[in-house]
């Protein structure tokens, strides 16, 4: 049974961003047993460390603030373990801080941060689809899994702006889901910048971290979808590309009048 629990917070950059959350998890598994630290590990014929990560990164992301947390068979201080960590981490991670967490405690994710450079030429063309974006009440994006269906993201959206040449906008985490960056990005007409840019989640919130008036400031969200059973999808760029032509986009980027 373990005895101990700590939630690291880590960065994931360079070109360990193209990992997989699945090939994440077993470069984790791997850097524990490298630098032989008493990991906790799970029962069965296949036993793997006690480790979660409380919120996926979308593939290619780099992730600034991300969390892991992990459960050890023996107290081990924060301290020595996010020391011993740094020690053995490859390039691309880089383990920031630690702190113990209650055992049956697990993070629950309140809120993500984004940010898309935009080329120069560009910049001009995201305002306007910044500015048309405070006009909308819904965004209806569509989703293949785990059902195919049609899903208003627009009460995830926290805020949207463009400062330092970048996109920047938070999004609201829920037990029923969140939106996607590219779903938000494709719906604002921006769809293009996803072809040559790389995401940065700057920022990943959780629960226990806040205070208790930041915590009552989280709004109630419930989000609008609609099964669809008639018509399949053929393809992702179909998916996205639903976004955008909602609320007055067209295929050539966003028409503003």
């Amino acid at each position: 049974m373990a005895d101990d629990k700590t939630r690291f917070r880590f960065r994931k950059e360079a070109e360990l961003r193209l990992l997989s959350h699945h090939d994440l998890a077993r470069a984790v598994e791997r850097l524990l047993r490298r630098a032989q630290l008493p990991f906790e590990s799970t029962g069965g014929f296949h036993p793997h460390p006690r480790i979660v990560f409380p919120l996926s990164m979308p593939l290619g992301t780099i992730g600034l603030e991300e969390i892991v947390e992990i459960e050890w068979k023996t107290k081990i201080e924060p301290e020595e373990a996010v020391d011993v960590l740094r020690r053995h981490a490859p390039p691309g991670i880089t383990f920031v801080s630690a702190r113990r967490i209650p055992l049956k405690s697990t993070a629950r994710c309140r809120r993500v941060e984004y940010q898309l450079p935009i080329p120069a030429e560009k910049l001009s063309l995201a305002e306007d689809c910044v500015r048309n974006f405070s006009t909308c009440s819904e965004i209806w994006v569509e989703r293949i899994r785990p059902r195919h269906k049609r899903l208003d993201i627009f009460p995830f959206i926290d805020s949207i702006a463009i400062q330092n040449q970048k996109l920047q906008f938070s999004l609201w985490v829920t037990g029923n889901g969140t939106a996607k960056a590219d779903e938000v990005c494709t719906a604002l007409g921006l769809g293009e910048l996803l072809e040559s840019a790389c995401w940065t989640r700057s920022r990943l919130e959780v629960f226990d971290e806040l205070t208790p008036e930041e915590v009552a400031r989280t709004p109630a969200i419930t989000a609008r979808e609609e099964l669809l059973l008639d018509r399949p999808v053929h393809s992702q760029e179909e998916v996205l590309s639903s976004a955008s032509l909602e609320w007055g986009a067209s295929e050539d980027g966003p028409i503003v009048e």
